[in-house]
């Protein structure tokens, strides 16, 4: 958010910041339906909602007919933006005349923006440095907020989210709406949720490009056509450029902050406390690995391995502790068989250890042995920390530090390093 200039004569700031479930606030629109067919019906409820957000007593926000933008230079300058809006005070006093830049859409993707709405914008900001624009539409994604605060780009959709700021009158406002899509089953089968997606994102992840979406999928063991749709989703958040048919670079932070955002709930877990204490339990699974006396521990790929709070403290120590956490291998090793084994003591809360029953082997790939245990690889750490509860998502944060300050310490080369024992 810019800085505010000094507000002079009439020119008023509104900073209203909305909290999810508030109905009493003068702008409650996260419950009104997000599907609109056509601009124009966009762009006239859009209005409706920022006059509601400005109360329609105290401003007038209409439509202005948009400017005709001269040639510079041996330049000519791009069309202007098909709609202007005009925000001025209802009063007496002089207080002057605000204008907006508005690029209405039906679906704010970042490819799309970066393409059309970038461009103009710049453009648009040659003639006028403090040139305010917002991006209108049914509904507006975190990552594509995100890239529209770094523009200095405001937005406006239907369920609430807006951000808006205005040098003269001075205006701003900043409100919360849906951070899912409400649209009926907008973007089920074209998210990144699933098995065979994470892995996807994983390997874009941990393997530095170049490469092509069939070599991808022989990597991943995913189907070439599954993984050249997936990556069609991914490039049009704008997480990943191709020259032609070949990935060129990937924004893997966003990409690993925009899967876990998407990601449900582990689905089948067991919780038990740990009589002898976490550190026990801890030292007599590194013991048995040590020793090779637990198959299940001295081959590899591991068919158990340490993940959350308890695994990233390893790598970016927040504080002491935290409940351990372990993936195992359906076929190879369960709960149970860890529960007679160490004598664990099922409970509903208040666990000292998570086990999570994988559905597939896809959380093991390029695990890591840490300090004589198996981990997962970081990747599969940040995705399991940041959804988390508690203080998982503090945890999955200093993982992600720790990974761009040593990238050469964790991202692979190549894809045939991906297969390798400890990678």
């Amino acid at each position: 958010m810019p800085d505010l200039p000094p507000c002079q004569g009439l020119a008023i700031s509104v900073f209203w910041h909305l909290l999810l479930g508030d109905a009493s606030l003068p702008c409650d629109s996260r419950e009104m339906d997000a599907k609109v067919e056509t601009v124009g019906e966009l762009l006239q409820r859009g209005l409706g909602q920022l006059r509601s957000v400005l109360r329609d007593d105290d401003w007038l926000v209409e439509l202005e007919a948009p400017p005709k933008l001269p040639a510079s230079g041996d330049v000519l300058f791009a069309p202007a933006p098909d709609i202007i809006i005009g925000i001025s005070a209802r009063t007496i006093l002089p207080s002057g005349r605000g204008q907006i830049l508005v690029e209405p859409t039906l679906n704010a993707v970042p490819s799309t923006l970066q393409r059309g709405l970038y461009p103009k914008l710049a453009l648009m900001r040659q003639i006028s440095p403090a040139t305010s624009a917002i991006v209108m539409a049914p509904w507006i994604s975190r990552r594509t907020q995100e890239m529209l605060d770094d523009w200095g780009c405001g937005y406006l959709d239907l369920t609430g989210n807006i951000s808006l700021f205005l040098r003269h009158p001075t205006i701003v406002i900043k409100t919360q709406g849906a951070v899912r899509d409400p649209r009926p089953a907008a973007g089920e089968s074209r998210g990144l949720r699933g098995a065979m997606a994470a892995r996807l994102v994983r390997l874009l992840v941990d393997v530095r490009p170049p490469y092509r979406a069939t070599e991808l999928a022989h990597a991943a063991n995913i189907s070439a056509p599954y993984v050249s749709r997936l990556l069609d989703v991914i490039e049009e958040e704008g997480l990943l450029i191709r020259e032609g048919k070949v990935v060129v670079k990937v924004d893997w932070e966003r990409l690993l902050r925009t899967a876990a955002e998407q990601r449900g709930p582990f689905k089948d877990t067991r919780g038990y406390l740990i009589p002898n204490g976490p550190q026990w339990f801890l030292q007599e699974l590194h013991d048995r690995n040590a020793h090779g006396q637990d198959e299940i521990l001295h081959d590899w790929p591991p068919e158990m391995a340490l993940t959350g709070a308890a695994a990233a403290n390893v790598v970016a120590p927040l504080a002491i502790g935290g409940q351990i956490m372990l993936h195992v291998r359906g076929k190879s090793l369960s709960a149970f068989q860890l529960e007679n084994e160490y004598n664990l003591l099922p409970v509903d809360e208040g666990a000292d250890l998570l086990v999570i029953q994988a559905t597939n082997n896809g959380v093991f790939a390029r695990a890591r042995m840490v300090e004589g245990l198996p981990h997962v690889a970081l990747s599969q750490l940040v995705l399991d920390c940041l959804p988390g509860p508690g203080r998982m998502p503090a945890s999955g944060e200093a993982v992600l530090e720790y990974m761009r300050a040593h990238q050469s310490d964790w991202r692979l080369e190549n894809l045939q390093q991906a297969h390798s024992r400890l990678a």
